[in-house]
């Protein structure tokens, strides 16, 4: 497979090309996936914020869309939780990966091991304030490819207040529109 770089390719290098095709081809060019999917948000103090922060309900069979652009300089994904929006942008900084939401910037070094493409978490900013790392969000993220379909998830925990949200499923690559 040729492969288009990115700022994702930049930061896997040869690895890049370790994925299995269907998740090179989620990161390749404009993409949509398009598949139902389980979220489920936290309890308590956790649940509250992710309220606040305007992430998606609670939905064991939520119908989900991601629409996404790779570019040399920068990724955007956009997903569509049945109506609830989320978009990150994605940028290389050094050797990390930096996706910004909002004021928040989580500074990720992706990682390619076992057939999965692994996020891995190193620093979190809000604006121009690197958090300590007892501040620090904890995340697993990973995607690989299962009976010909991506499939993902994506489970981000804070310190003292637990799990804000946990998504995840099968989903389908599509032509991009």
């Amino acid at each position: 497979m040729n492969v288009e770089e990115n700022v994702l390719s930049q930061c896997l290098g040869d690895d890049f090309q370790r994925m299995p095709e269907l998740v090179q081809r989620a990161h390749q060019g404009r993409i949509r996936l398009r598949g139902t999917v389980s979220v489920r948000r936290g309890r308590g103090l956790g649940g509250m914020m992710a309220a606040i922060m305007r992430l998606p309900a609670a939905n064991e069979h939520c119908a989900m869309t991601v629409t996404g652009e790779h570019l040399p300089d920068r990724m955007i994904w956009r997903r569509d939780f049945a109506g609830t929006r989320m978009e990150s942008n994605f940028s290389k900084r050094g050797d990390h990966l930096v996706e910004a939401m909002g004021p928040l910037h989580l500074f990720l070094r992706p990682e390619v091991a076992g057939g999965c493409l692994h996020y891995r978490l190193v620093a979190a900013q809000v604006g121009p304030v690197r958090l300590p790392r007892w501040l620090t969000p904890r995340l697993t993220a990973w995607e690989r490819e299962r009976d010909g379909r991506y499939e993902f998830e994506v489970d981000i925990k804070l310190p003292l207040l637990g799990r804000l949200v946990r998504y995840g499923g099968l989903m389908t690559l599509e032509a991009a529109r």
